[in-house]
């Protein structure tokens, strides 16, 4: 037990109750010293109100997200019960506002957190609150390589329909309600899967189902953007998909807007890029190129976007570090591109015979495919 003293009282605590304090355990290092004494030799003064100290007790007794008990979590400097005194607070939010609102249960826990902790609220609030990937990421990271868990179920989902658009996540959505077989999925599906980048693999790992082409050169503007309508893109050449948070890490190269959330890197550093459109029977098809060596006509011109104004968003708390990811053991090769797939998330079957995986950042320098398990 762990002797606390607030306002002149006593009280004890389970060693699993300061797991995570950084102000208890500071403490209890200064305490100690080094003359080794044991915790429970030592009492603990603590600056806080007798009242915000019960509201506490009750949090860890009874679960009780009192904005006392988050002040004292604060002062203890605990991050992971702040995430769960988040988490409750969201489910009571939840059954007063409705399952409905979310930008409202949002605001309000932003507010919360800002007014009484210390901590970013991005960094502390329930997952399905997170509504970009550089807030996720982080938190994906925590969950799978800290405690090795794969990520929920409802987690997945709520990437996939955040992340990409309606069209995809439908795809993929339908594919884990029904539970297909891969020899199902591959006989009734494979189309929509083919033409959508979706990459499979059974479950003991000798069969794969891909399109290299697709996956590597071929985009749609309703893959991220969630855009009803569909123009397929088609790199040529060398050029390459590339994310701006990617692109970020990299110094001396060129990344082009080409619109839909599509960008694109050419490996010569050609300060342009030129792209055509078709727009014969309303069905639009652009080809991008870093030069014009494939008959191009209708040439544009496109400016690259300036690293400084582009990337300003990507901050150092998701600083891009490469090869960060679970290994899947599959290659994607077509043409003279050989691409290692890893994924942000420990893969996960998800009780199917096969894994699914779903692409979201490409990096071209070092031939690297970074894609969610789902």
């Amino acid at each position: 037990m762990i002797k606390i003293q607030i306002q002149g009282e006593i009280f004890e605590l389970e060693p699993k109750d300061i797991i995570g304090s950084v102000t208890i355990n500071n403490l209890l290092q200064y305490y100690t010293g080094e003359d080794g004494n044991s915790h429970g030799n030592i009492t603990i003064p603590l600056g806080l109100s007798i009242e915000t100290w019960y509201q506490y007790l009750d949090f860890l007794d009874y679960n009780q997200p009192t904005i006392g008990a988050l002040r004292v979590i604060d002062y203890i400097d605990n991050v992971s019960q702040t995430k769960i005194w988040c988490l409750l607070y969201y489910k009571l939010l939840r059954k007063q506002y409705g399952s409905n609102h979310n930008d409202t249960i949002k605001d309000t826990l932003i507010k919360i957190v800002s007014d009484n902790t210390q901590y970013i609220p991005y960094e502390v609030l329930p997952f399905n609150l997170l509504d970009t990937f550089e807030t996720m990421l982080p938190r994906i990271k925590e969950m799978s390589t800290t405690t090795g868990n794969v990520l929920p179920h409802n987690n997945v989902k709520h990437i996939i329909n955040t992340l990409f658009s309606p069209y995809i996540a439908n795809i993929v959505n339908n594919i884990n309600n029904i539970k297909h077989t891969l020899y199902d999925v591959t006989n009734g599906y494979v189309n929509k899967i083919i033409s959508k980048r979706l990459i499979l693999r059974s479950l003991t790992g000798g069969h794969e189902v891909l399109n290299s082409e697709i996956i590597l050169h071929y985009d749609d503007d309703d893959y991220y953007n969630f855009e009803h309508a569909s123009y397929p893109l088609k790199l040529i050449g060398e050029t390459a998909f590339i994310s701006p948070r990617i692109a970020a890490h990299y110094q001396n190269i060129n990344v082009y807007d080409i619109g839909y959330e599509n960008f694109i890197y050419c490996p010569d550093n050609k300060s342009y890029l030129q792209y055509w459109l078709d727009t014969q029977n309303v069905n639009y098809i652009m080809q991008a190129s870093c030069s014009n060596n494939n008959n191009i006509t209708s040439i544009l011109t496109v400016e690259p976007l300036s690293k400084m104004t582009n990337t300003k968003k990507y901050n150092i708390h998701n600083k891009y570090i490469q090869y960060e990811g679970h290994q899947t053991e599959i290659t994607i090769t077509s043409k003279n591109n050989s691409y290692k797939l890893l994924c942000y998330n420990i893969p996960s079957t998800y009780d199917r015979d096969y894994y699914i995986y779903l692409p979201y950042e490409y990096d071209p320098i070092i031939k690297v495919i970074y894609a969610f398990s789902v």
